[in-house]
């Protein structure tokens, strides 16, 4: 009640999911235009990506993926950003996101592919295959640091994933 004014636990929970999905249609229009450089693309991007069924369906029920698609977007837009201006620190921290989707919806670390893919077209004519290498690396360590530390602290959560997937 303290935070919303609500009592209604289940009304906090769906406002929760409704504001991430909401925060991704902006990061989603950010992310496309530092990507196309068009304000027309980007704001297209948002709107259909805003309007899509499948989106209105998780956006609008208490469910994980809002948050998921908000770190995704998030990691992307910050990779991008530091792709773009050269910032391993900015690398580093969307290794960092990346990394923190183990902990809210495993499947959704294939991101990575598209991250790595990213990072590989991305400037492929100034940066040289040692630079990309490099970026890779920076952009992988915090995601590497954190599956080892999940292997090993949470095993039995790795274990209840696997045997939930194949029920």
């Amino acid at each position: 009640r303290a935070l919303l004014g609500y009592k209604s636990a289940e009304f906090t929970v769906n406002f929760t999911s409704a504001l991430f999905g909401s925060i991704s249609v902006l990061i989603l229009y950010l992310l496309a235009k530092e990507l196309f450089h068009d304000r027309f693309m980007a704001f297209s991007s948002g709107i259909l990506y805003s309007v899509t069924p499948i989106f209105l369906s998780v956006s609008t029920f208490a469910k994980e993926h809002t948050l998921d698609v908000f770190l995704s977007l998030t990691s992307l837009l910050l990779l991008a950003f530091g792709l773009n201006k050269s910032k391993n620190s900015l690398i580093l921290l969307s290794g960092l996101l990346l990394s923190s989707l183990v902990y809210v919806r495993f499947p959704s670390i294939l991101i990575i592919f598209s991250s790595v893919l990213l990072i590989f077209l991305v400037g492929r004519n100034s940066v040289s295959l040692k630079g990309r290498v490099k970026r890779i690396a920076i952009y992988l360590l915090p995601f590497v640091i954190v599956i080892v530390c999940y292997t090993i602290f949470d095993y039995a959560a790795i274990i209840n994933e696997a045997n939930s997937n194949f029920n």
